[in-house]
């Protein structure tokens, strides 16, 4: 950073007050966006803790279970350090001042690129949870999770499947064709038989004519579900591709599953089934968690590459 800081320093002559406008208000820029969303990230900070706190009330702790818990706390404790650095009445030298001021840069910066993240995702998955898809479709994959050992589904399981059978009735009650369920699950460790099976059994049990029924029983994953469902569907029909597909799962895991889809090569809309309101937001919150697990690498280069530009670069020349 310092040979860097004098290089653009020989560039960048005192005149040239254009180009320092520049850079100040490239230091300048996380600190603004941060403070113009603290309001609403306090706000959300707050929501996430209640919820998480009503969730732990239900469900036994785990990590993955405690993660809402965790965001939240940790945005509250990060708006405080930026509001104290920002507060901060700070003397000393002018390489120490410069070298407070870039520290401050550099934590806005990283500190904005995952608010960013986060808001991103948050509508993302919004708009995905809501959408519903035309009463056109020819495939109706559902997605699979645990179930019990005496082969029953649980609530969360039953939801999907419930959400498959009322839009596949209200396809054909509006004139439109009989599509095929396909659930979609392998056997899991400890299960007494497919997930797709498990889902088969009950779509049989609500009255669904084996013609309509389309088992995929070799699943481990959600883009192993996408993967061999479109198989399934090109032995069948012999593309994908001129199909209409729809998946349905829970509705926190709509956007995620969009992501394995495209992924996957498997042109899908996505359809989610309702969750207690309590579940929803950390359950979300995991699944963004994974999206970023997926992509760190990127990520990372794109961040280090932020902070240099907006944080360490623009304070230290201006």
């Amino acid at each position: 950073m310092y040979f860097l800081n004098i290089f653009i320093r020989r560039l960048v002559q005192a005149e040239q007050a254009w180009m320092r406008f520049i850079y100040e208000t490239f230091s300048l820029s996380g600190w603004i966006f941060s403070l113009i969303l603290m309001p609403a990230m306090l706000a959300f900070s707050i929501l996430m803790i209640v919820s998480n706190i009503e969730l732990l009330r239900h469900e036994r702790t785990r990590v993955q279970n405690i993660l809402g818990l965790g965001i939240g706390v940790a945005i509250i404790a990060c708006e405080i350090a930026g509001y104290k650095f920002l507060t901060m009445d700070f003397s000393g030298s002018e390489m120490q001042v410069r070298i407070f001021y870039t520290l401050n840069s550099m934590y806005y910066t990283i500190f904005t690129y995952f608010e960013c993240i986060l808001i991103g995702s948050v509508v993302c998955g919004l708009r995905a949870a809501r959408h519903v898809p035309a009463p056109v479709q020819d495939y109706i994959l559902i997605l699979g999770c645990g179930f019990r050992k005496d082969g029953t589904l649980p609530p969360l399981l039953r939801g999907r499947v419930d959400k498959a059978i009322e839009f596949w009735k209200k396809q054909q009650d509006q004139g439109g064709k009989e599509a095929i369920l396909l659930p979609s699950g392998g056997q899991g460790n400890g299960e007494p038989m497919p997930e797709a099976e498990a889902m088969g059994r009950y779509l049989r049990e609500c009255g669904i004519p084996e013609r309509a029924i389309l088992q995929e029983e070799k699943s481990r994953n959600t883009y192993q579900n996408m993967e061999f469902s479109k198989k399934l569907i090109e032995e069948r029909d012999g593309s994908a591709d001129d199909k209409n597909v729809i998946f349905v799962t829970t509705n926190y895991h709509v956007f995620r599953s969009g992501v394995w889809a495209g992924l996957a090569n498997l042109r899908a809309e996505g359809l989610g089934s309702d969750t207690k309101w309590w579940f929803w937001p950390n359950a979300f919150i995991r699944e963004c968690v994974g999206l970023l697990a997926n992509r760190i690498v990127p990520e990372v280069i794109i961040l280090i590459v932020l902070v240099i530009l907006f944080g360490g670069v623009a304070t230290l020349i201006v």
